[in-house]
């Protein structure tokens, strides 16, 4: 989570949750939820969120991190690749609701 150093406002949060990638035969860690307050946007507080996942991936030991955006959300996307993520253009993500 992010807070502006003496106030209780929230700013933002980022979820990452540990997984298994079996094609890698290695412990990986997906970043669920990234948020940032829309006043806070663009102050640098979801490169924070980011690195701060980052390191929190790397401590339990993840090899690789995966999230998932809107097609849309290309403000996330340049984010994502600044910090240098890569877009996967091999797989194809698919979801079903039960």
């Amino acid at each position: 989570m992010a807070q502006r150093e003496g106030q209780g406002a929230l700013l933002g949060f980022a979820l990452i949750c540990p997984t298994w990638c079996f094609g890698r035969m290695a412990r990986t860690a997906m970043l669920n939820d990234l948020y940032v307050s829309p006043n806070a946007r663009r102050c640098g507080v979801g490169r924070v969120l980011m690195l701060a996942a980052r390191e929190e991936a790397t401590q339990m030991g993840a090899v690789m991190m995966d999230l998932f955006t809107a097609h849309t959300n290309t403000e996330a996307q340049a984010l994502y690749e600044s910090l240098g993520w890569e877009l996967d253009t091999t797989l194809r993500y698919y979801s079903l609701y039960v």
